[in-house]
Order: C-alpha cells, then sequence, then structure tokens
C-alpha cells in the first residue's frame, strides 16, 4: 500500500559560526561574499531536493 505524503515541512538551521545575528550582519568584504555563496549554495540544493521529490510525487 503506497503511503501519500499531504503536507512536506522542510525546517533548516545553518551555523557558520556567528554567535548572535548581529555579528553575522556586520560582516563585510570578501567574507560577506563567501557567506552569500555558500547559502546560496544551501537554498539551491534545497530547492533542487523539493523539485525532485515533487517530480517524483506527480510521476505516481
Amino acid at each position: 500500500m503506497p503511503i501519500q505524503i499531504r503536507e512536506l515541512v522542510i525546517r533548516a538551521t545553518v551555523d557558520d559560526g556567528a554567535k548572535a545575528e548581529g555579528e553575522a550582519s556586520s560582516v563585510s568584504g570578501p567574507e560577506k561574499g563567501k557567506k552569500g555563496q555558500g547559502q546560496e549554495k544551501i537554498i539551491r540544493q534545497c530547492v533542487d531536493e523539493v523539485l525532485e521529490v515533487l517530480r517524483l510525487q506527480n510521476e505516481y
């Protein structure tokens, strides 16, 4: 008997070593670009995985 998922909740916490939110926003220069690229990569991977799950659901 197949299982149908009606709701998918994805939560992610990214901690790149910052101790507080204010500390993360005070970063500037090349380090800020590296963090932005890392976060974009993680977001892109999450989106790709969610789209793959949705594609697999639509096949059934």
